[in-house]
């Protein structure tokens, strides 16, 4: 099920990441000037995370006051509604961006794929030099063509996601092109890209910055091997992450990790350096 809904798949973990990268915009806009708009976020948030209890759960505690919904249809609406009212109270600021990114996958949910694609295109044009979103927003307006089959229009925007950052973001670019190539049977140039990614990723194993793709390259593998059984050797793949998607917040299936405290209040601290000095929030190290 999960190789033929693969995008539904990219949805959901897509949607958990956005609760990493809201927590961070909610905790900074509340520090900042945007209060309100914050706060709308926080909210949104607390719905996107919100539990699916199903039509036979038992009703919960009359004292538990978490949001919890029948399926994910419902919560994927109620998210939608929730992330709308930052974005239409407050539609040209950071948190915006953030809002725009869950109402975008709440829309993939739905499969509104259209809509979501307006959503993503929304959040790259209020992103100013915050990578991090523009880096999401590519990648989910990918996904929306990935749901209609739409390869070439797919293809065409992970590779404007190889170029931001300086080619920060690459790896997952060429992760995501391979697998474009692949749904079109083009098996050789397939191979060829994700041979190429995980040779470059081998040999950055020792570059920090580049072992935040370990995941991406445990996932090439996995792909490669299928392709070119000789091309990659055995080895373990990590465990997908309970919060899903690529470093930083990506949608695609599998990232390095859970982002740890200390990673989230790293990310905290240059959120605040970076409006001191006035600039965008930085993408995760």
């Amino acid at each position: 099920w999960a190789q033929q809904n693969r995008t539904i798949v990219y949805a959901i973990a897509a949607a958990v990441i956005i609760g990493i990268g809201g927590y961070i915009g909610w905790h900074y806009y509340s520090k900042g000037q945007s209060e309100a708009a914050g706060g709308l976020l926080a909210e949104a948030l607390e719905i996107s995370g919100a539990e699916i209890r199903g039509e036979d759960a038992p009703p919960p505690d009359e004292d538990d006051d978490t949001p919890s919904f029948e399926s994910t249809q419902a919560l994927a609406e109620a998210a939608l509604e929730a992330f709308e009212r930052v974005t239409s109270q407050h539609p040209n600021s950071q948190a915006a961006a953030w809002a725009y990114l869950g109402a975008g996958d709440a829309l993939l949910e739905l499969e509104r794929y259209a809509d979501a694609r307006e959503r993503f295109e929304r959040a790259i044009a209020v992103a100013g030099t915050d990578d991090t979103v523009l880096w999401r927003a590519l990648e989910g307006k990918g996904f929306t063509f990935e749901a209609e089959e739409q390869w070439g229009e797919a293809i065409e925007v992970y590779e404007e996601l190889s170029r931001i950052d300086d080619g920060g973001f690459e790896p997952v670019a060429k992760y995501h092109l391979g697998r474009m190539y692949l749904a079109q049977g083009e098996r050789d140039r397939a191979t060829e890209t994700f041979n190429t990614l995980v040779e470059s990723l081998r040999e950055a194993n020792d570059d920090e910055e580049q072992q935040d793709f370990a995941f991406v390259l445990a996932q090439a593998e996995v792909r490669l091997r299928e392709l070119d059984p000789s091309s990659a050797p055995s080895r373990p793949v990590l465990p997908a992450p309970g919060a899903g998607g690529l470093p930083g917040g990506g949608g695609a299936p599998g990232g390095p990790g859970d982002l740890s405290q200390e990673q989230i209040q790293e990310l905290i601290r240059r959120f605040q350096q970076q409006q001191q000095q006035g600039g965008g929030a930085p993408a995760p190290e």
